[in-house]
Formats: C-alpha cells, structure tokens, sequence
C-alpha cells in the first residue's frame, strides 16, 4: 500500500511521582536511557574522529534496531529535550521524526510535587499512520 506525503502529530502525557529535578536528571541523560525504557539494550554517545563529544547518541534496541539520534536542544531551566532520528539500521515507516519531552513541576493539588511528563512526537512524509 502506498501512502501520500503527509506529517502525522502525537502527543502523550503522563504523571510521575518523584520531583521534576529528579526526573530531569534521567530524562536530560538521552545517552543513559536503558534504564526507562524497556526495548533498549544499549545506548551510548558517539564521538568526532578526534574523540570529542558529538551531539548524536546510538541506540541499540533489543530487537536489533539501531537507531541513531540528534539532539537538538537541551534545555535546563524549561526541563525539555529534542531530539531527531538522523539514521536506522532497518527501514523506517517514516522518514523523520522530531521528539520533544517537556517537563513540568506539579505545584498544587493532590499531585503536588510531582512531575507532568509531555511528550510530542511529529513524523513527516510518507508516514504510515497504522505504524505510530
């Protein structure tokens, strides 16, 4: 089946309980994420021919996918992070895609003190929609 050029938008949120400084802590570290995220048997900076520090970071899933992506900001005072899929090893459903994690400290309520995670994600041209 062939599908047009389209960009398809996603977004997921959730609550965590721990502090946003704490949670920003693990989520700021896209290099160190085996921890959180379940599929990953690896994860790990890439560096220039020179050995300093790029801003790409490779994961290497459970299933044999390798991934390798960008970050393309970091920001410390807003608690967000984005980053782009620069290169697969398997073929993709879609040809790029744009992540952004947003954190925000919860302050009132019965969730007070803990961490609203918002996720977006923007996947562009040629995108299956059944595939995200």
């Amino acid at each position: 089946m062939n599908f047009l050029p389209l960009a398809a938008y996603v977004k997921e949120s959730g609550v965590i309980k721990a502090p946003v400084e704490d949670v920003w802590a693990v989520v700021s570290k896209i290099h160190q994420w085996e921890p959180i995220h379940s599929g990953l048997k690896k994860t790990e900076k890439i560096y220039d021919d020179k050995g300093e520090e790029t801003q790409f970071v490779r994961w290497d899933f459970k299933d044999e996918h390798e991934i390798i992506c960008r970050v393309e900001a970091l920001d410390h005072l807003d608690y967000m992070i984005k980053f782009s899929t620069n290169w697969s090893k398997l073929p993709l459903e879609y040809v790029g895609v744009v992540t952004t994690i947003r954190l925000f400290p919860i302050t009132y309520g019965f969730c007070k003190g803990y961490t609203l995670l918002v996720m977006d994600g923007e996947y562009t041209s040629d995108v299956n929609p059944g595939k995200i």
